[in-house]
């Protein structure tokens, strides 16, 4: 959509912003969807791969995102283990993406540092 109203630099900055997202997710996170042959959107969810899990409750997972003012909403979609949505609009910084990235490592088994 952004590239089709003439808005060439706003959609570089979001494909940068995705592929931030995806250098930083942690290896044991998968982004919901990969691999399906759908084409990816500038909002996306994240959630523990297969061989992973969630060390904190839902509710604790929600309530550090918005006490860390991380970039990302839980979505509870399937209880046993909830998504992270997290939109990546042209203006986002950077550091944000990262401290998500962060959180993320630590919510899944282990620190992880940019």
């Amino acid at each position: 959509m952004l590239q089709e109203f003439g808005f060439p630099e706003q959609r570089s900055r979001c494909d940068d912003l995705r592929w931030e997202l995806r250098l930083g997710l942690p290896g044991r996170m998968q982004i919901v969807g990969d691999g399906t042959g759908t084409d990816e959107t500038f909002v996306l969810s994240c959630c523990p791969g297969r061989d992973s899990s969630w060390r904190l409750s839902g509710d604790d997972i929600d309530a550090k995102l918005a006490e860390k003012k991380l970039p990302g909403a839980l979505l509870r979609l399937d209880p046993r283990n909830p998504w992270v949505r997290i939109a990546l609009p042209y203006y986002m910084n950077v550091r944000d993406l990262n401290r998500l990235c962060d959180f993320l490592g630590e919510a899944t088994g282990g620190a992880v540092g940019h």
